[in-house]
């Protein structure tokens, strides 16, 4: 396990714990998240787990987990947000144009996307 995907887990744990969510550059986990766009969570990559079980560890092992896919996909972010005491953690992309990111969310069997100028959930 590297020093980087520890950082990763750890900011994702921060951040949601303080904010309730998170998105994660996985190239430097150190950058502001994005704040403008829509955040489009992509399909096969989702894993829930209680927010109690939130930990650097657990984080850790899903990114591990999904190291090929972020290694192989262009712009990715690793996310996390909460809802009703479970942790959503997902690989996503950030898209500028509503009616792209909502296709792109239809396309990725997705119930919602996220606009993070006004940080609200746009039910698909």
């Amino acid at each position: 396990m590297s020093r980087l995907t520890r950082s990763i887990a750890h900011r994702i744990v921060t951040d949601t714990l303080a904010e309730g969510g998170a998105t994660v550059s996985p190239l430097d986990p150190f950058a502001p998240a994005p704040t403008t766009g829509y955040v489009v969570a992509l399909a096969g990559a989702e894993r829930v787990i209680p927010l109690a079980s939130l930990t650097v560890d657990a984080v850790t092992t899903y990114v591990i987990d999904n190291a090929a896919e972020i290694a192989h996909t262009p712009g990715v972010f690793v996310g996390a947000w909460v809802n009703e005491g479970q942790v959503y953690l997902d690989l996503s992309t950030v898209i500028e144009d509503k009616a792209t990111a909502l296709e792109t969310g239809a396309t990725n069997a997705q119930l919602a996307v996220f606009h993070l100028d006004t940080l609200t959930e746009v039910t698909l």
